[in-house]
């Protein structure tokens, strides 16, 4: 068979399965930026104008599930939501001067979030007889010194180095 005859019988890209409702162990696949190729290239955008990232989740079955998060101060807690659940720290960030605007430059966004991996609940609504994921994460469990351990044993009573012997009483210089 040639090229184009094999292409004529391709289905084309296929797509992953869908991870199914529930609450299921994700890692960020990917991010994907706009859609389009060349000068018919757009990056994903709300209605108003505020920029958008659509994030891929994948579970260990490979099945993915993706959702927008819209890069604004208005709706800024929906990325914290996500970069908590993967134990980023908030307060580095804010204190670094980073705000949600960030996300939107490629390179910092998948050094940032790409292979993450979280806790999350897997839930599905339809709008527009469309259908769409909605990723709620998990709270990260809170990271703290661990206690010191137990004992293994009794600690000794007896100093260290021993004493030497007592000196018997013939010993005993005059």
């Amino acid at each position: 068979m040639g090229y184009w005859t094999d292409k004529a019988k391709d289905e084309g890209p296929q797509r992953a399965p869908a991870i199914p409702a529930g609450q299921h162990r994700l890692e960020i696949l990917k991010i994907v930026y706009g859609k389009g190729a060349g000068e018919n290239y757009q990056q994903f955008q709300t209605k108003a104008g505020d920029p958008q990232i659509m994030v891929v989740f994948r579970d260990k079955l490979e099945r993915e599930a993706a959702e927008m998060f819209t890069l604004s101060d208005a709706a800024a807690f929906k990325i914290a939501k996500l970069l908590e659940a993967i134990g980023a720290d908030l307060e580095s960030m804010e204190s670094d001067g980073i705000t949600v605007e960030a996300f939107a430059e490629p390179q910092f966004a998948n050094a940032q979030l790409v292979g993450r991996v979280l806790q999350a609940q897997v839930a599905y609504e339809e709008a527009n007889g469309k259908h769409y994921a909605k990723i709620t994460p998990a709270p990260a469990a809170k990271r703290t010194e661990p206690e010191k351990p137990a004992p293994t044993r009794k600690p000794s009573t007896k100093a260290w180095p021993p004493p030497e012997p007592a000196a018997e009483e013939d010993d005993i210089p005059l």
